[in-house]
């Protein structure tokens, strides 16, 4: 039920989602339930860091109890694995956060389950993001979409499409920019989650930037800061 209830107070943009969860995972341990731990600690999550520029300990260690309890090959595991690299990736601990990464892919696709390669693949692409991983990154992006596309999967593709956007700002390839913000305007049409919504607002501001008008992209930001909040 609390489990339930998280996910729906995420959905809906209310912050006491986090909260609701970290409850659900407190109680899983007490009774020694590593499925509706593992459940708990990954309904709560945004899709990327809790905080920017800064760990909330209170993830990392129901996640950390969750990584202890589940089997080695569990894909389950795989994806508490991936996104504790990306709750961990302002601790200061990058060479954590690449073993992380790495093994919650390995993990993946051992497994053989496409949908959970494919969250594992979001969160380990922002688990490994700085400039020295570009490289490395950019097959990740691609198989990401191409996963998404096959799975149906509105949500996670409209997340594909937004690290398509930074794939290509951070490329100056401005073809792939306006091909992922296209995506995610279509996407966020047919899949009206607040988080989504914001993300949007997040990209069109910047690339408002980039094309020089700077009164859209003040009206975006001031948007996207409204609907974050």
């Amino acid at each position: 039920l609390l489990i339930g209830l998280g996910e729906s107070q995420r959905q809906v943009g209310d912050p006491a989602f986090r909260q609701t969860l970290l409850d659900a995972a407190g109680l899983a341990q007490e009774i020694s339930d590593a499925d509706r731990l593992c459940r708990a600690v990954l309904a709560n999550s945004r899709g990327w860091t809790s905080q920017i520029a800064a760990v909330d300990p209170e993830r990392v260690q129901a996640l950390e109890a969750a990584a202890e309890v589940l089997p080695d090959r569990d894909a389950r595991r795989a994806r508490v694995l991936a996104l504790l690299g990306v709750e961990l990736v302002y601790a200061g601990e990058p060479a954590r956060c690449r073993l992380l990464a790495s093994e919650a892919i390995e993990t993946a696709r051992a497994a053989a389950d496409p949908s959970a390669l494919a969250d594992v693949l979001n969160y380990a692409i922002w688990a490994i993001w700085v400039p020295d991983t570009l490289q490395e990154r950019k097959p990740l992006v691609r198989e990401l979409i191409e996963l998404a596309q096959r799975l149906g999967d509105l949500r996670l593709s409209f997340i594909a499409a937004a690290r398509e956007v930074m794939i290509g700002a951070e490329t100056a390839d401005r073809s792939e920019v306006k091909s992922g913000l296209a995506t995610m305007r279509r996407l966020a049409a047919s899949t009206p989650e607040p988080t989504l919504v914001y993300l949007g607002l997040i990209h069109e501001a910047g690339w408002a930037i980039a094309e020089g008008d700077l009164q859209a992209a003040e009206r975006l930001a001031r948007n996207a800061f409204d609907v974050g909040r």
